[in-house]
């Protein structure tokens, strides 16, 4: 997006009392789509919201005759998210930021409308809770890891699979209220996307490592919602570490292994994927307080493991419930929660 048209939003009118305020510049370690820009917007009451606008500027890397149809595809793929927000304010999703509104406006200057979504402004997100170094202690992990649980969940129950869940996807509004935000890579089992051709949905930073290997499983459940478990995981190491499942197994291969020069199928990687996940595993249960370390490592594993047909609880496959299903993980990590929080108390009266 162009400086003049960053300056010519500022002060934008998208009706129902709702004006753009300011730009928000990415912080430090941001990534998402490269094709949209995050604004916020004052409602006349002096409410304040997010604003996600469609940069409607032509790739000018792009040949002439492909400027068009690359915007033709971005507005397709930004109208995808358009109506999956849509469909959770409708089913009540309350675990996914809400959305206000949407729309297009003309600006001066400018031929081409602006698309725009306008969604619950949080307070920060996890990601910029951790780089202004908030005191983090391990019930708190707990309950951010069940709240975004219990986000997947509500996705998952409603076909829907988020495939960018990542720190600065989970928003916080308040210490009690935190939702999952972000649903430009989300994929609606009963709608095809238009961009569905990406070998990697979300992030490159938190992405499966099948996927960086060039590794897509056929069937949905497989490639979308056992993608979403790893994410979770990779959550729980993050949580932890700081730094997310994906970067620490990178860390650890050599560099002829790595997704970056290897040249050959997945299942040839997965040896030596599988060591580097086992030791970033073994430095996770370092970190982790005894209390919860066992538990909360196995459920990792469960959940990062580096074949996505073998990811999820094992009492699922046998339980009738889907393989890939988040609840055993939301409710583990709740019991973890309260029984980290029950001795602490214990603690405090000794």
């Amino acid at each position: 997006m162009s400086d003049a048209l960053l300056h010519a939003l500022i002060g934008a009118d998208l009706g129902n009392g709702w004006t753009v305020e300011a730009h928000l510049e990415r912080n430090g370690g941001a990534t998402g789509a490269c094709h949209s820009f995050p604004f916020t917007a004052r409602h006349t009451n002096g409410q304040r919201a997010f604003v996600k606008i469609l940069d409607p500027i032509p790739d000018p890397n792009l040949p002439d005759d492909e400027q068009l149809p690359d915007l033709e595809k971005r507005l397709a793929v930004f109208n995808y998210e358009r109506d999956l927000a849509d469909k959770c304010k409708d089913r009540r999703i309350s675990r996914v930021v809400r959305a206000l509104g949407r729309g297009s406006i003309k600006v001066d200057g400018f031929p081409i409308p602006v698309h725009y979504l306008m969604f619950e402004l949080a307070e920060r997100d996890l990601r910029e809770h951790a780089t202004l170094g908030q005191t983090l202690n391990t019930a708190w992990n707990l309950y951010i890891l069940h709240q975004a649980a219990l986000g997947l969940e509500a996705l998952h129950f409603n076909r829907i699979a988020h495939r960018d869940l990542k720190p600065s996807n989970v928003l916080l509004f308040d210490e009690l209220v935190t939702k999952l935000g972000d649903l430009g890579s989300a994929f609606d089992r009963g709608i095809p996307r238009p961009d569905e051709d990406r070998g990697i949905a979300g992030d490159t930073a938190h992405a499966p490592p099948e996927q960086l290997y060039r590794f897509h499983p056929e069937e949905w459940d497989t490639r979308c919602l056992a993608a979403d478990l790893y994410l979770l995981g990779s959550l729980v190491v993050f949580m932890f570490t700081n730094v997310s499942m994906t970067a620490q197994i990178g860390g650890q291969l050599l560099p002829q292994h790595h997704w970056d020069a290897w040249p050959g199928k997945y299942n040839d990687a997965l040896p030596y994927v599988r060591e580097a996940w086992d030791a970033v595993l073994e430095e996770l249960a370092g970190t982790v307080p005894e209390v919860v370390r066992d538990e909360l490592v196995e459920l990792t594993r469960y959940l990062t493991h580096p074949e996505p047909d073998r990811r999820g609880h094992p009492r699922n496959r046998v339980g009738g419930d889907s393989n890939f299903g988040v609840r055993r993980f939301s409710s583990r990590f709740n019991v973890m929660r309260a029984r980290v929080e029950q001795g602490n108390r214990s603690e405090q009266v000794a």
